[in-house]
């Protein structure tokens, strides 16, 4: 008959439940990596650009009151100043709720994502669209709101609501919205919204993963006082 296991081989067992649950996590995160690199590479090819611009004339003419206001509202929501403030309620909740490391990772995919997105925007120099509904700024590839709400919402389910699949749905509801926003604004083309999209998820994936390796919880527990 056996005795109960080691304090050390149930956290280890734990740990290898963990990293072989993440298969899809992985495969996602592959082909979000796929996909983003084939669109930086066509985004400025005549099929995408006739996309672009075939939704970009379809949304200047056919604009609505109330919508303008909201998406005005949403493009002042997140940008990078309230993103910040943001990002810094949801870390101070952690580190009151004893989740030092989860408040870290939050930073530091907050740091992450914004270097990221700067260098990418410099590195292809896409101009925005020309008649915009709001006067931006900077480079147009990728948006950075929509990086943004998927780094935000991302980060807000996983921390505190991971296994509430309606909280899944409705975030996802909320950053597609944000998305679409920027299209609707006409200050960013339909590509630049996916390629949001997808660095954010690239981002927020990669933080995931390097949060639950084996790696990271080895140095964690390695920290911990005994």
């Amino acid at each position: 008959m056996k005795g109960p296991v080691p304090a050390a081989e149930r956290v280890h067992l734990h740990q290898m439940k963990q990293t072989k649950n993440n298969p899809a996590l992985k495969s996602v995160f592959v082909v979000f990596i796929f996909l983003f690199f084939v669109l930086s590479l066509l985004f400025n090819k005549p099929p995408m650009e006739y996309l672009d611009s075939s939704i970009s004339n379809f949304v200047v003419s056919n604009r609505i009151g109330e919508i303008n206001s909201f998406s005005i509202f949403l493009s002042h929501l997140f940008e990078p100043f309230y993103a910040v403030i943001i990002i810094f309620l949801l870390g101070i909740i952690l580190w009151v709720k004893n989740k030092k490391k989860d408040a870290a990772f939050l930073v530091a995919i907050s740091f992450v994502s914004a270097v990221s997105v700067f260098l990418i925007k410099q590195i292809f120099m896409r101009p925005r669209p020309l008649i915009q509904f709001i006067a931006e700024t900077g480079y147009s590839f990728p948006s950075g709101h929509s990086l943004i709400a998927v780094i935000i919402f991302g980060s807000f389910v996983y921390f505190f609501f991971k296994k509430v699949w309606g909280v899944w749905i409705y975030s996802l509801f909320c950053v597609l919205i944000v998305g679409l926003s920027r299209i609707y604004l006409n200050v960013h083309w339909f590509s630049d919204v996916i390629g949001g999209f997808l660095l954010g998820g690239i981002i927020l994936l990669g933080a995931i993963l390097l949060l639950e390796s084996s790696i990271c919880r080895r140095l964690i527990n390695l920290n911990r006082p005994k």
